[in-house]
């Protein structure tokens, strides 16, 4: 849906974004980073192509190698250090936004659960949804 609009920011309300139309992807991701990013099992988030995505006052980010071994880079406010967004190497020009930084992620649900090899005894899987060990090859992608 083209006009469709998301918006959202960081806890303090100081870094908001907009973001148009539908993300390519919504993901759970069960990796060590996601968990020690969010203090929880895991992070769903919203893959959208960049140019979808406006945000508004800057971010700080913060680069380390991911799972895949590929370089991710959390964003997050200066102020509150809440994470909005993320990115990687791995999708250049792909935008993950955080489900949890949305106004409304009502109407956002996660297709697939990734790194499954990480979830928590305590955590849960998406039942009834593909589950991969780690990321599996996307559409696209060679």
């Amino acid at each position: 849906m083209a006009d469709r609009k998301t918006t959202g920011g960081c806890s303090c309300g100081a870094v908001t974004f907009e973001a148009t139309g539908d993300p390519g992807m919504v993901i759970q991701c069960h990796c060590l980073e996601c968990q020690k990013s969010s203090g929880a099992g895991h992070v769903p988030f919203a893959g959208y192509p960049a140019p979808q995505v406006s945000v508004k006052v800057p971010t700080k980010s913060w680069p380390y190698k991911a799972d895949s071994g590929a370089t991710a880079s959390r964003y997050f406010c200066a102020e509150c250090g809440s994470v909005v967004y993320g990115t990687t190497t791995s999708f250049p020009g792909l935008m993950a936004i955080r489900l949890g930084a949305m106004a409304d992620s009502s109407a956002f649900e996660p297709q697939m659960a990734v790194y499954t090899k990480r979830l928590q005894k305590w955590d849960h899987d998406l039942q009834g949804k593909p589950a991969f060990e780690t990321m599996p090859p996307m559409p696209g992608k060679s």
